[in-house]
């Protein structure tokens, strides 16, 4: 490979602004003898380096009933689901990339 004059690198794998999204919705609510709330979030952080992207989403239910004075039932069910994802976009640049490093290209 030959050298690659005029590239310059800090913008080839740093270039790209990091924006970082995080929407969260509850909802709550009570009755005699129950409560209930119910949560989801999901955050997406850009990253700073190339293909280096973040995305998490979540949920949290969380259910308590009192049957009497002495009985009841306090449940919390979590789910999340945590990623790294490339879309077929991303992995077509890296492609791209790669062959230009390959020849020699500015890029």
């Amino acid at each position: 490979m030959g050298a690659s004059t005029g590239t310059n690198w800090w913008n080839a794998v740093f270039g790209k602004p990091a924006k970082v999204s995080d929407f969260n919705l509850s909802i709550a609510g009570a009755g005699e003898d129950n409560t209930y709330g119910v949560s989801f979030n999901y955050f997406d952080q850009g990253g700073t380096a190339a293909y280096n992207d973040f995305r998490r989403a979540s949920i949290r239910v969380k259910v308590f009933r009192q049957f009497d004075e002495f009985i009841s039932v306090d449940k919390v069910f979590l789910g999340e689901v945590i990623g790294n994802l490339i879309n077929v976009e991303t992995f077509r640049n890296m492609h791209g990339v790669k062959n230009a490093l390959a020849r020699g290209d500015d890029l």
